[in-house]
């Protein structure tokens, strides 16, 4: 029988022990936020610790290039559910038996361990790959709540700000890329990282995000005294501090306003702390719409304490940088490229979206350490969605830059205009004012609208989707597109539009697939494609997506010279 699912959070993370503290971290919010209590979440978040490390050592035998997929979710109102899935070889989970406490290692807490604290433990498969999945019920006093959307998007976003600190090692990058999650969490026309300096005594922003940019810029590295206004007054309490109504109020330090041209009527602060020290603040200032509410200040105060981390981080990371000198020019060229590789991977979507009538499945394979290829969802408004695929030529750091860059400037577009050619228009120039003149980038960006069931799209180059009409059983290909960008600046691109009905789907990839060889160098192509697609229509979403990169896997014997990108969206 299928059972409803209430509330869910997804996280997948890569094989690497180190993401192990990470999934721990978040692991134990989740279960504070539905109610678990101290001793309760600690043996969860063991458990999972314990299944998470197993996957790696006996699944994956230590190869940490692998995935895994973490969903937690509420079931049904009475039960937490941790849902574990990887790709390793299908087990026989007759093979699976509790071991006697006697017999298991330290550091090894085995099977066993799972069934003590955790209600049910199942292993099972789902879409063909392992999926261990543990149940506890819910805390009596939580059953009677839900966890609210808002709550939801927080824990979301601390799971994804909190794998931004894995990722991104430059801390500048780091500040930057969180408070733009917050801005868009908390809804407000301005957040800031605000820092002390030590020896003057002085508070300095640090990091600016403003809906006025030149506000932003007048404010990033303006000093004040550490005990002036709100801020002091936050800072030396070392507590959230909330001001609905700050311009009459008197202990507001207007000289700010007045030097930057800023205007201020509420503000949020709350407190960066390191072992109980306060480095700094976190800020968010005019909400959008309404005023700051409790559930505001619960939110900017979770992240604080992971951006509070964060620098401390970045911080140690450096003095030890600064005593260790590099070995060779290797070594340089070396983190260069990882921080390219981890940069990339974090303008990729950390989780599919959840729209109404679409079934999405999506996955993004680099060539090598850094890709070109990269896939978006944006959420417009109530009803309308878009989505993006691009490829921008060649491999390495350039693409990898350029990749950052077009997402960038997606998102400010988007801001601005959703249009889908005033999209394109901005994407095309921000490709043709790039420094390397001879990258170009194809781009397909489509917005589909919930109600009427149409989607509407440009194509810049990109290879044809293939689409599947459910109502004719038949697979054809959408072709129309045109120039990539950064060819023509002035180039306008035309808008397309097709209407979806129930059964429909629509597949959008990028070259990699039709150009995977073999070792005769004979491409994989479109035909085999559209052939296997063919045969797979009955599937949903994700099983598709699995099907075709399982395809070209066994064709090219994972032989991938180009980065592989598959999109999948199928209409309910």
């Amino acid at each position: 029988m299928q059972k409803t699912l209430n509330e869910s959070v997804y996280i997948q993370l890569s094989s690497n022990p180190k993401m192990a503290t990470f999934l721990r971290n978040n692991v134990h919010k989740s279960c504070s936020m539905v109610g678990f209590d101290e001793e309760q979440t600690d043996m969860i978040v063991l458990a999972v610790d314990e299944a998470f490390t197993n996957i790696i050592r006996h699944g994956y035998k230590m190869d940490f290039t692998q995935r895994i997929d973490i969903r937690l979710k509420i079931h049904e109102n009475k039960y937490f559910k941790i849902i574990l899935q990887d790709n390793a070889p299908i087990i026989d989970k007759n093979c699976i038996k509790a071991r006697c406490l006697d017999e298991i290692r330290p550091g090894g807490l085995g099977v066993h361990f799972l069934y003590t604290i955790m209600d049910y433990v199942e292993y099972t498969t789902i879409n063909e790959r392992n999926a261990l999945i543990m149940t506890k019920h819910l805390p009596k006093k939580s059953r009677t709540k839900r966890l609210s959307s808002v709550n939801q998007q927080l824990l979301q976003t601390l799971l994804d700000i909190g794998r931004y600190v894995h990722q991104i090692l430059d801390l500048d990058t780091l500040l930057n890329v969180i408070v733009n999650e917050v801005k868009n969490l908390i809804q407000c026309e301005s957040v800031s990282v605000l820092l002390e300096d030590r020896e003057t005594k002085e508070l300095f922003f640090h990091t600016v995000l403003d809906e006025n940019k030149e506000v932003a810029n007048k404010l990033r590295g303006l000093r004040f005294d550490s005990n002036k206004g709100f801020a002091g007054k936050a800072f030396a309490s070392g507590e959230p501090l909330l001001v609905r109504d700050v311009e009459h109020n008197p202990e507001h330090y207007n000289k700010i306003d007045e030097d930057t041209g800023a205007k201020t009527s509420s503000l949020l602060y709350s407190p960066l702390k390191v072992q109980k020290r306060v480095i700094g603040l976190l800020g968010v200032k005019n909400k959008i719409s309404g005023s700051f509410s409790e559930q505001d200040v619960e939110a900017v105060t979770a992240i604080a304490s992971t951006v509070a981390l964060s620098i401390d981080n970045a911080y140690a990371h450096e003095t030890l940088q600064q005593t260790i000198p590099d070995l060779s020019e290797t070594n340089r060229i070396r983190k260069e490229i990882e921080s390219a590789r981890l940069m990339h991977q974090a303008t990729l979507p950390q989780a599919l979206p959840s729209i109404p009538q679409l079934d999405i499945s999506a996955v993004c394979q680099p060539a090598t350490e850094v890709g070109g290829d990269y896939y978006d969802f944006i959420r417009l408004n109530e009803n309308n969605h878009a989505f993006a695929v691009g490829d921008v030529s060649g491999h390495g750091l350039e693409a990898g830059m350029m990749v950052s860059m077009a997402r960038s400037c997606l998102y400010t577009q988007v801001n601005f205009s959703n249009s889908i050619s005033d999209v394109m228009t901005a994407m095309n120039r921000m490709v043709c004012g790039s420094i390397d003149k001879n990258l170009m980038m194809t781009f397909l960006f489509a917005v589909f609208n919930t109600q009427t069931k149409v989607m509407a799209f440009a194509n810049a180059g990109h290879p044809y989707p293939c689409y599947y009409q459910a109502k004719s059983d038949t697979w054809q290909l959408i072709k129309d597109g045109e120039f990539p960008l950064g060819i023509h600046e002035e180039f306008q691109y035309s808008t397309h539009r097709i209407q979806f009905d129930k059964g429909d789907f629509v597949v959008l990839y990028s070259d990699g697939i039709l150009e995977a060889s073999d070792e005769n160098k004979e491409h994989y192509g479109l035909e085999r494609l559209l052939k296997l697609l063919g045969s797979k229509k009955w599937m949903n979403a994700q099983e598709i997506q699995l099907a075709m990169l399982r395809d070209v896997r066994n064709f090219c014997e994972s032989l991938f010279h180009d980065d592989l990108t598959i999109l999948v969206i199928h209409f309910l």
